[in-house]
């Protein structure tokens, strides 16, 4: 015998089934699982992306790192004004002329020989940091992007075949030239390398790849111009050394625009929010149709 529909049976048992959903949906378990879950689908629908290192910092200090030699020389002002720095004249019997040497008072020897290693160094470690922290971030967006640890690798190297080169001196003079040249190589690599993986990955990243460009041809304009200066200085004269500010200006230049692409380096990586994943899919695949 088949049963009979009845309506109102029906409209019961759909006014229980809503009274108990709301119920459920109001209870404090709930409400944190489907937090949790609308978190997870966020996140799955960023793509899952792994978080960026902070990178302003180092890019901060690069940037003041050129008005360090400044602060020393107000320092070494300041010194000499207080008495700490101690001037007197000696004879040279080699040369048959008198020397002004500077003596610094013993008491701060110390500290002084300190903050000359800190200004010395902190640029070119601030600068290692950035790029790596950088490279690190376009790594994480683009597969195609640059390789982190280009500097590194090359500071490694310049540094043994330095301190190689120095010991074959001594015992394998014929393994000195070799490691000489190692050295020059790991140079080079480590100033136009990192500036050509850093420009691979603002490609990468969509940034303004122009400021790398222009960084790294500066030092052979810088270099040529030197050349140039020095052929004017012998012709000329005293009038050439009118045209040594061409070189502060060419510094002053290359730090702006380092200080520019930097910023727009961090500013493409943050901008970049498509997962590195979504390189590897067919095109196809990337469409409306093949995300459903």
């Amino acid at each position: 015998m088949r049963p009979t529909w009845n309506p109102a049976e029906e409209a019961r048992a759909r006014a229980a089934a809503a009274a108990a959903a709301q119920a459920a949906a109001a209870s404090p378990a709930v409400k944190r699982g489907t937090k949790a879950n609308a978190g997870t689908t966020d996140a799955s629908r960023s793509g899952g992306a792994p978080p960026l290192y902070h990178s302003t910092l180092p890019r901060l200090m690069v940037s003041v790192a050129p008005l360090f030699p400044l602060v020393l020389f107000a320092v070494v002002a300041l010194m000499k004004s207080r008495g700490l720095i101690q001037e007197h004249t000696s004879f040279d019997p080699s040369s048959g002329d008198e020397v002004t040497n500077y003596d610094l008072d013993p008491s701060i020897r110390v500290r002084v020989t300190l903050l000359a290693l800190f200004a010395t160094l902190l640029p070119p470690l601030c600068w290692g940091w950035w790029t790596i922290v950088a490279s690190l971030n376009a790594r994480a967006r683009r597969r195609s992007a640059g390789w982190p640890w280009t500097l590194p690798v090359a500071v490694l190297v310049f540094v043994f075949s330095t301190i190689w080169a120095g010991i074959a001196r001594n015992s394998m003079s014929q393994f000195e030239v070799p490691l000489v040249i190692v050295s020059v190589i790991a140079y080079i690599w480590a100033v136009w390398g990192v500036l050509f993986s850093v420009r691979k990955s603002a490609r990468a990243i969509k940034a303004d790849d122009r400021q790398w460009t222009r960084l790294i041809w500066l030092p052979v304009i810088a270099v040529a111009a030197t050349f140039v200066l020095f052929v004017f200085a012998l012709a000329l004269g005293p009038i050439a050394l009118v045209a040594g500010l061409l070189p502060i200006g060419l510094y002053i230049y290359a730090w702006f625009t380092l200080c520019s692409a930097m910023a727009s380096f961090d500013r493409g990586v943050r901008a970049c929010d498509v997962p590195r994943d979504t390189e590897s899919l067919p095109a196809f695949m990337m469409g409306p149709r093949g995300t459903r």
